[in-house]
This record gives structure tokens, sequence and C-alpha cells, in this order.
């Protein structure tokens, strides 16, 4: 394994966007734009499981990384190619991260895309950072009109709250809206369980 460099793991470890390649089954290369850190040496990435990323690594470990901006100093650019050696999931990949940073992380992405899916996701990571409350007057306050995720993240976060009449209402939206039968079953078992 190559050492990283000082100045390129400060930048793996700094607030910048990064782009992570991966290549699809069919060979056409996959990206999107991510957020990294380093642990031991070790460039450490997150993505859910069930999502493209980890599919992906699953048949092709090969990867790149790439950013590219302006800074204090000027414009700078980094590119790293390499192969995912580790994944892990369950309670040590929860164990990770870091909530409260990757709710700031949310906001600056937020701020440069102006996204309601963004401020969503951003929503997601303030309640899991332990503002469930906050994350509600967030959702409640974004135009996704029938967007599903919006209607599951709500319910989601009326269920944390007690809220179990708002949050039953919101589940049975997201349960019309609901586009997969993983999700229409994922939705139908939380709606039971209230």
């Amino acid at each position: 394994m190559a050492e990283l460099d000082e100045r390129t793991r400060a930048a793996l470890d700094g607030t910048y966007f990064w782009t992570l390649a991966t290549v699809n089954p069919d060979g056409t290369a996959q990206s999107t734009v991510m957020w990294v850190t380093t642990r031991d040496g070790r460039i450490l990435v997150n993505s859910a499981l069930g999502r493209k990323k980890p599919r992906n690594l699953e048949h092709e470990p090969r990867v790149a990384l790439s950013w590219h901006g302006a800074t204090d100093s000027g414009y700078e650019s980094y590119g790293i190619q390499g192969q995912v050696v580790d994944t892990y999931t369950g309670d040590q990949a929860e164990a990770d991260i870091d909530w409260t940073e990757v709710t700031v992380l949310y906001e600056r992405l937020e701020r440069l895309t102006g996204s309601p899916v963004v401020a969503l996701n951003r929503a997601v990571a303030v309640a899991e950072a332990g503002a469930p409350e906050r994350a509600l007057e967030i959702v409640d306050a974004l135009d996704l009109g029938d967007y599903r995720y919006l209607h599951s993240t709500r319910a989601e976060l009326l269920r944390r709250l007690g809220r179990d009449d708002e949050a039953r209402e919101a589940f049975e939206r997201a349960l019309q809206l609901a586009a997969t039968d993983l999700e229409r079953r994922f939705l139908a078992r939380r709606l039971s369980e209230l």
C-alpha cells in the first residue's frame, strides 16, 4: 500500500467534495460526488448498502478519486487511483460516521447546489446527529411535492418523535409512492410497527 503524502492526506481530510469513480458491470464508468476521510493511512468512503458503488465494488475493486477546485493558494487538483482492499457494514461502519460532520458537509453541498434533495439528506444527518425535531422542521419546509423519499423521511422522523398518527399517515403516502417491491415491503413493515 502506497503512503499518502501530507498534502494529499490534508486534502482528503478537508472539507472538499471528491468524485469517486467505479466500474459498472458493463465496463462503463460510474461516478459519485462525495466526501472522504483517512484513518490509519487508508482512505475511507461511505455508502449505503444496495447503492451502485458497493455493487460495483463487488465485481471490480479498482477506483479513482479526483478533486479540482480553487484554494487559498490558487487552483489545485488531486487524482488517486487504487483498489478497495476492505469493506465493512453494520455496527463497525455505523461507528465510523460522524453525523455532526456529515451535517456540516450537507450544509455546504446544499449552499453549492440549492437542491431540496440535498436539504432532505441534510435533514436525515441532523436527525442522526440527535436532533429529530430540527430535522422535521427542515423536511416540512421543503417543496418536494410527491417525492417519495420526502414522505418516508417525514414518516420516520414523526415515528421517532412519538407522533404515531401523523407518522402512519406519512408512511401510507410513502407506500403509495413507493417504486419497488423492496420499498413497499420496508414501508409496510414500518407502518405495521406503529
